[in-house]
């Protein structure tokens, strides 16, 4: 029974540990979610004054030729954002994995604390029980006990009167 709260309580710093370990990995891929919009951010001024740009030139250059480099940029840009927005969902999920991990993690926690609070008091009413019994077997021997005094002393005195009626004789 020992052992077994020996090992409920080290499952219970294991499951600690894990809970520290995703809060903070958690935390970093927040961190990193924060970092690609910031690239995002960047990149987006980037690209809006390479738009600037090309409006002024617009009216040095043929309509054509600019079009088709806002359109060469645009789909990079497009790019860029489809594959930022694919890994901002991915880290996401992940976030909302870690999350429920979390979540079930906790939860577990709380049912082992529950479940050993229980076998404490399920030793504890073992104990009383034990010890109710050790108190009756006292009892029971100790009137076992005396009775058989009280049985020899019977015998004794019925030996003894036995004897004087047999000398009498």
């Amino acid at each position: 029974m020992r052992q077994k709260i020996i090992e409920y309580e080290s499952n219970m710093m294991l499951l600690s540990t894990e809970v520290q370990r995703l809060s903070a990995i958690i935390a970093d891929k927040q961190n990193e979610i924060e970092v690609w919009k910031g690239k995002i951010a960047s990149i987006e001024r980037i690209k809006e004054q390479e738009l600037q740009e090309m409006r002024q030139r617009f009216e040095f250059e043929q309509r054509t030729i600019i079009e088709r480099e806002l359109r060469n940029l645009s789909d990079q840009f497009g790019l860029e954002r489809a594959q930022y927005d694919a890994r901002n969902k991915e880290m996401r999920q992940k976030i909302i994995e870690y999350e429920n991990k979390f979540t079930y993690l906790s939860v577990e926690i709380d049912r082992l604390n529950a479940l050993y609070e229980d076998k404490v008091k399920e030793i504890e009413s073992w104990k009383q029980r034990y010890q109710s019994l050790e108190k009756t077997n006292y009892a029971e021997f100790e009137e076992v006990r005396l009775q058989m005094e009280s049985i020899k002393r019977s015998s004794l005195v019925f030996e003894l009167f036995n004897s004087q009626l047999t000398f009498q004789f």
